[in-house]
């Protein structure tokens, strides 16, 4: 009767020294519903690491030197339905020692392989890992790790705020929370049945909230945008106020609310606590792509099939100004000065101009168009200094521009197939982008 009903008793009751998160991803694992624990031994082993490490981060193990592909070598041809070949060096990093005995990373990656992850295969590629001095000095492009945990097209990408974890979605309906730097303990989160559209990182360091969206136009029932803890994938609340497919999900610069839209055409603001409504703007005439706050909360500019940006005030939802486009616009990013909006356009159906463009957010005029890319432009990202936009393109590539003049700085030639998504790393130095050959792909900004 107790295993059926009873609640387990409070664990820092018995040991008030234990981390909440640890003691939350123990109490995840002994919930009486099955469908409420993790899926499998190796979700537990990653979502206990992790939260391990958020407790005890001067525990973890120094990031090994990661030097891979120089940006003159071939890419890795590897898919997301290949397994590892001994020429990609798929290998774990080596476990740390405490001061009592086994490591917790020896004793959990010892779970994972009872759990039969070595015949799974592994989830990240390393081109090179190793202690020895580098073969060259590293450079723009070199890539860092391949990460290919993902069994279907990689859709979106984000890091978190202090820089150390990326997450991925995907077209496999799942959610993959992983280490930067080596691509270990992935947690996987399946809370949304469908394809993932969009996840965005609560933009407060110590906040570990993930949003995520999906939808599917041949599914129902799954448009939906859900809230979720990254240490222990427990999930928060779901914000169902949707009957079409969310493609975009936006977290307001405090961290209070969430800015969220896709093919109803309206984008709906809510609390991020509490997942109320709170008042939503209805200015586009077609699906809303991409949704971004200005660095002051103030404003917010979205991006549309109907060939606008618009520009609203975040509190009235009152219009500032439309910026026109030629094309489909999939998607928007404010400098982080706020002073400048980058868009980027493209329709892989009806063809016309694929390219970025920047913008004055006063005024609403153009500055500068970045041309280049062959195919449309899906994403977007200023890098932290405001010194440099990176455009994602369905061309394979993604192009690093100088902001200023529009130059072209450099073109990464990585993924096999397109690139559906970018992103910066906070402190400017690595990009992470998303393809459609199943991997997320970590390189050298500069």
């Amino acid at each position: 009767m107790q295993h059926l009903h009873a609640d387990l008793p409070p664990l820092h009751e018995q040991l008030p020294d234990i981390p909440p998160a640890v003691e939350a991803v123990i109490h995840r694992a002994l919930e009486k519903d099955p469908r409420q624990r993790f899926a499998s031994v190796r979700e537990f082993a990653a979502a206990f690491d992790m939260a391990y490490q958020a407790a005890w981060p001067q525990r973890t193990v120094a990031p090994s030197p990661l030097v891979i592909q120089s940006a003159s070598q071939e890419p890795l041809q590897t898919s997301f339905h290949a397994l590892p070949t001994a020429g990609e060096h798929i290998s774990l990093p080596p476990p740390s020692r405490d001061r009592a005995g086994c490591s917790r990373r020896a004793l959990l990656w010892g779970l994972v392989g009872l759990a039969g992850l070595a015949g799974a295969g592994g989830a990240v590629a390393w081109v090179t890992l190793a202690r020895q001095p580098l073969a060259h000095q590293p450079s723009m492009g070199d890539t860092l790790l391949v990460y290919t945990g993902h069994q279907a097209p990689v859709t979106t990408v984000a890091w978190s705020p202090g820089g150390d974890r990326l997450a991925s979605g995907s077209q496999d309906q799942t959610v993959q929370v992983w280490d930067a730097s080596s691509g270990a303990h992935p947690l996987i989160y399946r809370g949304i049945p469908t394809n993932i559209n969009t996840v965005a990182w609560s933009p407060l360091p110590a906040d570990p909230r993930i949003a995520s969206a999906g939808g599917n136009d041949f599914f129902q029932g799954n448009d939906q945008v859900q809230i979720w803890n990254a240490i222990t994938g427990a999930n928060i609340l779901a914000y169902r106020n949707y009957t079409q497919p969310v493609r975009s999900v936006a977290w307001s610069p405090n961290g209070s609310h969430i800015a969220s839209g896709g093919e109803d055409r309206i984008v709906q603001i809510w609390d991020a606590g509490s997942g109320n409504f709170i008042r939503l703007y209805n200015g586009h005439k077609g699906a809303v792509n991409a949704i971004a706050w200005s660095p002051d909360g103030k404003r917010i500019a979205s991006a549309s099939d109907d060939r606008t940006v618009q520009v609203w005030d975040a509190q009235s939802a009152s219009q500032r100004f439309s910026l026109l486009h030629t094309n489909t616009v999939n998607a928007v990013a404010w400098s982080p000065d706020g002073t400048q909006i980058v868009s980027a356009i493209g329709n892989a159906f009806f063809g016309g101009e694929h390219n970025a463009q920047t913008w004055d957010a006063t005024k609403g005029t153009p500055i500068r168009t970045y041309q280049g890319h062959s195919s449309p432009v899906n994403s977007v990202a200023w890098s932290p200094d405001g010194k440099r936009i990176a455009s994602a393109s369905s061309d394979k590539t993604v192009r690093i521009w100088e902001a200023g003049d529009g130059s072209l700085l450099f073109i990464y030639r990585g993924h096999t197939l397109g690139v559906a998504d970018v992103a910066w790393s906070p402190d400017g130095r690595y990009i992470a982008s998303a393809g459609a050959d199943g991997t997320v792909r970590v390189w050298r900004a500069s």
